[in-house]
């Protein structure tokens, strides 16, 4: 069989970010529940064929978005972190490069936030979303090795900064802003130096 054409792949693989990111849009905007093929066509400027040759049913959909949108976030964070000093400044920078203070963000946690209302029905989705928080908690440990030192806590730093970051952040977008991101921010900094009075 022959290899397939550089210029072919690249077209499906542009085919398919367009897609994805039209999903990304649909979903964050108006849920998924609501959401159609038909509007997912529509949304990304193809047939409905195409989002069915893509997609085997719609439950596909918001799998292939969740990792598509995760991947990307992931790697925002990833950089900011990187361009920062290690200890509290890289801490800094991956708290604040994963709030919800722009439109990529916003979309990326309202994405979770349906990613997480399917996994109570969907091995699928439970599993894909163990599978994403492998190379979330990396980049967390990353962020984390080098602010002093981590106390042996009951539950591990990664899991507590990560499980108030997300309580937080839903909090916020779902039951409205009582509190700024940069509030949520500096409650995170402050968990990170209540483990420090502990050692």
């Amino acid at each position: 069989m022959a290899a397939e054409r550089p210029q072919k792949r690249d077209k499906r693989a542009h085919r398919r970010d367009q897609i994805f990111s039209a999903a990304a849009n649909l979903i964050a905007e108006h849920g998924f529940l609501s959401m159609t093929m038909r509007d997912l066509a529509e949304e990304a400027g193809v047939s409905t064929g195409m989002v069915n040759h893509y997609f085997a049913n719609k439950a596909q959909v918001l799998l292939g978005t969740l990792q598509y949108v995760s991947e990307r976030m992931q790697e925002r964070v990833q950089e900011a972190i990187q361009a920062a000093e290690p200890g509290r400044d890289r801490l800094r920078a991956l708290i604040e490069s994963s709030l919800p203070t722009d439109d990529f963000s916003r979309m990326n946690w309202r994405i979770w936030i349906h990613a997480f209302a399917e996994a109570g029905r969907s091995n699928e989705m439970r599993d894909l979303i163990r599978k994403r928080y492998v190379s979330w908690h990396r980049i967390l440990d990353s962020a984390l090795t080098e602010v002093d030192a981590t106390p042996d806590l009951t539950v591990p730093p990664v899991l507590q900064l990560d499980a108030m970051l997300n309580g937080l952040v839903i909090h916020h977008i779902i039951a409205g802003p009582s509190f700024s991101t940069d509030e949520i921010r500096d409650a995170l900094l402050e968990l990170v130096d209540s483990w420090h009075d502990r050692t």
